[in-house]
């Protein structure tokens, strides 16, 4: 079995950094600041999800500035509501996961919180997995993306992490080795680029998880990033959070790019509100990570029947592309798939 691969299989996932700011309007200290920021950033998603071939939001917390304003979350619902308008390529909406930031916590029942984004807002919806105890602060979701499966283990921000949950999130990812896993908690790293103590405690029990690529986090005001090789295994953190800056943060989100083609995840940030792109090295930049498995649907080179030695030819490849493949072998009784691979055809 073969197939190509192209600019064709590209496809994208929106990162929402704390909103917290555009949920309380504007304010005697920070005039500038105001509710249309939140709106504008899932409006845009919904309306630009074609032409990026946007396949899922991640938000990473503090959704709200104060989890005990009934306004500010009033904000919030309104402005999440609009990722889950159904049509027929989207049955449940888009897909979307929150993370549980310290300004959701002002109620340490986190009782706000689960009333407007509790369990029974997702249930139902078939790209939600489930969630840890009997509320929606740690939680996971599934989506598909052009052939590929994800799997975004969702952790509330604490200040140390509790060792259950994150056991809990390791299964989850465990169940689904075949997907790419990616984490979406508050807090992983700071401005250096240092794990926080959180994120470290996660970093250690999950380094290991061979099908977990990225982890994604907010919580302070800046850009930054890094990556860590554990036994061969490469694990890429990024923070982002523009809460800093003016406006509380001017509707700035990130946008990753992914290239199955070649293998590559490009990070870019742009304000909707604005209609602007950040282009420093911050704020755009390019990483590698392992798409094997995204793409079109695969073609069949030939059925081999033999007791002993198997070749195909493939024909028709295009010079200077890329190109994966894989085999079925059955007896009639048992069946194996092998892993797929890749290559890339020489130029002409």
């Amino acid at each position: 079995h073969v197939r190509e691969l192209s600019e064709e299989d590209d496809f994208a996932v929106v990162v929402l950094p704390d909103t917290q700011y555009y949920t309380t309007g504007p304010t005697a200290a920070h005039p500038d600041r105001a509710t249309h920021f939140f709106a504008d950033q899932t409006r845009w998603i919904m309306e630009n999800r074609t032409r990026y071939r946007i396949a899922a939001v991640l938000h990473n917390g503090d959704i709200v500035d104060d989890g005990n304003v009934a306004s500010q979350w009033n904000v919030a619902d309104r402005a999440m509501a609009l990722l889950e308008a159904e049509s027929a390529d989207l049955p449940d909406g888009m897909p979307y996961a929150l993370a549980v930031g310290n300004h959701e916590q002002r109620e340490a029942s986190l009782a706000s919180y689960n009333r407007v984004f509790g369990v029974d807002r997702f249930e139902g919806r078939a790209y939600y997995g489930g969630h840890y105890d009997d509320t929606n602060n740690d939680s996971w979701v599934r989506f598909h993306a052009n052939g590929l499966d994800f799997v975004v283990v969702n952790f509330r921000y604490d200040t140390t992490q509790d060792a259950a949950i994150t056991a809990w999130g390791r299964r989850v990812l465990e169940t689904h080795p075949e997907a790419f896993g990616v984490v979406n908690s508050h807090f992983i790293v700071d401005s250096a680029g240092e794990f926080g103590p959180q994120g470290q405690a996660i970093y250690d029990a999950l380094r290991s998880v061979q099908n977990l690529q990225l982890m994604t986090c907010g919580h302070i005001a800046d850009e930054e990033r890094r990556s860590d090789t554990y036994m061969g295994h490469r694990i890429d953190s990024m923070l982002a959070d523009y809460q800093g800056r003016a406006e509380g943060g001017g509707g700035f989100l990130r946008l990753w790019e992914f290239s199955p083609a070649n293998d590559e995840l490009t990070v870019r940030s742009y304000s909707p509100s604005h209609d602007r792109w950040e282009t420093d090295a911050n704020s755009e930049f390019t990483l590698r990570v392992d798409l094997r498995g995204a793409g079109g649907p695969f073609r069949d080179v030939a059925t081999v029947r033999t007791g002993d030695d198997a070749r195909a030819m493939a024909t028709d490849l295009a010079p200077g592309r890329v190109y994966e493949w894989y085999a079925t072998v059955t007896d009639c009784t048992h069946t194996v798939t092998t892993p797929v691979a890749r290559f890339r055809t020489a130029a002409m």
